[in-house]
């Protein structure tokens, strides 16, 4: 039993290493030479984002934070070696504490947080570029892996596929900010006004009975005087008959 214990322990580092698990995000970090702080929402560490866009990439993601309680970081990386995409966008989003922690548990704001990870085709890549989003709590009910999959895959794949990263992560980065700015809008929407409370018709009711009353009556007297009119023409014609005889 010991011997197939330490076999298995043995098996297990091997997967381990040919897999390039992390242990902790620390061990991560320093093999991808990733800082253990973020310098700015953008950490352009790939160097393939042009300084202006950078800029104004910036400012949005500082008013997101600021405005609507959510913090987005964008890290290039020209290589994460044989690492998996998730892995690395989550450790970086736990190791940098990307999004707010919450006032209190249950806090719609806590961990309201992403981790936009983009790696360029080229040669320190080994010509295999990667996006990945990574999503907090707080945010993965509306920004979910389908949608986030979808940004990546369709909606800004075609810059990419050119070369033009600067303006692939900005489209990236407008999108999900239309995400946000979506839920939060629809969930701070007013309420209709409740309905009123159901009071019933008691005039409408009375009315109605009193004219179905009315009918009524009217009815059972044509029909007692009709009756009358031709109990008294039989009489009168019996009369007239047995007046002949």
């Amino acid at each position: 039993m010991v011997t197939i214990k330490i076999i298995l322990c043995y098996l297990l580092v091997l997967l381990q290493q040919d897999l390039q698990i992390p242990s902790n995000p620390t061990l991560l970090q320093q093999d991808l030479q990733i800082p253990n702080n973020p310098t700015n929402f953008v950490n352009d560490l790939a160097g393939v984002i042009d300084a202006q866009i950078e800029s104004l990439i910036n400012t949005k993601l500082e008013a997101l934070s600021t405005n609507q309680g959510v913090e987005i970081a964008v890290l290039t990386l020209s290589t994460i070696r044989t690492y998996a995409p998730a892995d690395v966008a989550r450790d970086v989003g736990r190791k940098w504490g990307v999004g707010p922690k919450g006032e209190y548990i249950g806090d719609p704001t806590r961990n309201a947080g992403v981790v936009f990870l983009v790696v360029p085709k080229t040669q320190h890549s080994n010509n295999k570029g990667e996006c990945f989003i990574a999503t907090g709590r707080g945010v993965e009910g509306y920004i979910t892996d389908a949608r986030a999959g979808k940004i990546c895959r369709d909606i800004i794949s075609t810059h990419f596929r050119s070369g033009d990263y600067s303006g692939g992560i900005d489209k990236g980065i407008n999108n999900l900010i239309a995400l946000v700015t979506q839920y939060q809008e629809k969930a701070n929407a007013p309420s209709p006004p409740p309905l009123p409370p159901f009071k019933f018709p008691w005039t409408g009711v009375l009315l109605g009975l009193m004219s179905l009353g009315l009918m009524s009556t009217f009815f059972l007297w044509l029909t007692a005087r009709d009756t009358a009119n031709s109990e008294k023409a039989r009489s009168d014609y019996l009369e007239t008959v047995i007046a002949g005889l």
